[in-house]
């Protein structure tokens, strides 16, 4: 962290310095020594434009950038580089269903960075963790302790959208064995899921043709899907939250009516709905009309 220093302190110490180490004593508004401190100053001291970095700026966005705790892209790279840990890439599903390939985001990749350390122990929780975090399809895993007993473990799987949970849980198994100590009983927990069923009624502005509204409801439909498909575990489903998503797919959609909302196969309220930890909402059912 470095000690910023105003404009107004640059000068002053400027002044003094100057006076103190030279002959110049005119130091007054105009003077050709204050002249050329006061065209310096902006360039170094902080606060002195919102609209150019200052050399303080500057030397603070270096030395931030050298840490990977706020490093950020190209400079996080490079210390995952330190470590031979380059940045992988990931398989997501996008908007239209088709599988891409992107590379994780800055957050993911700087908690990886600071387990390649202790995971190079192997078999202790960081190393498993991280073999998991590395599969295709796994959004997450969370390990727990003595769940079938005396040196046991288990790690609770957060799949992705769109991954088979029983082929990412094969794939999971496989990493552990690799990983773990010998003698020691894993175990591949899934999540239990939550399947949702709902059947959407639009309402559109008047000038909305027939062609359009088709398209809408398929977006809205998709939007929706993908809407289910990114809750977390133990996540309850929030009626407002859910009239916002669909209103705020296209500004064309004046109101809609849900005719069907099922949880778990069941007909349920139109209301606010809690899960247990373990549960997870997954969609099944979406239909817009």
């Amino acid at each position: 962290m470095f000690l910023k220093r105003s404009v107004q302190e640059i000068l002053k110490e400027a002044a003094i310095s100057i006076a103190e180490n030279t002959p110049v004593t005119n130091f007054s508004a105009g003077s050709i020594a204050r002249s050329i401190v006061e065209t310096i100053a902006p360039e170094i001291g902080s606060g002195s434009d919102p609209d150019r970095a200052s050399l303080y700026e500057f030397a603070q966005k270096v030395f931030d950038e050298g840490h990977v705790s706020k490093a950020t892209e190209v400079s996080l790279d490079l210390i995952g580089g330190l470590f031979s840990y380059p940045r992988r890439v990931e398989e997501v599903r996008s908007e239209d269903g088709s599988l891409v390939e992107e590379p994780i985001s800055d957050e993911t990749y700087r908690y990886e960075i600071t387990q390649v350390v202790p995971s190079m122990a192997t078999a202790n929780y960081a190393a498993l963790r991280l073999a998991l975090l590395t599969i295709q399809g796994v959004q997450d895993a969370v390990g727990k302790e003595y769940t079938h007993g005396t040196g046991s473990f288990s790690f609770l799987l957060i799949p992705q959208p769109g991954f088979s949970e029983e082929e990412v849980s094969h794939m999971m198994t496989e990493a552990i064995d690799a990983t773990k100590a010998f003698g020691v009983r894993p175990n591949i927990i899934l999540p239990v899921s939550i399947p949702t069923g709902v059947t959407v009624k639009l309402a559109f502005h008047e000038a909305v043709n027939e062609e359009e509204k088709g398209s809408i409801r398929f977006e809205v439909e998709s939007h929706l899907f993908n809407y289910f498909s990114s809750y977390e575990m133990g996540q309850g489903f929030i009626y407002n939250d859910f009239v916002q998503e669909v209103m705020n797919v296209n500004k064309k959609i004046i109101d809609f009516e849900v005719l069907r909302f099922y949880l778990n196969n069941e007909p349920v309220l139109l209301t606010n709905h809690t899960v247990l930890e373990d549960e997870r909402i997954v969609p099944e059912n979406i239909l817009v009309l």
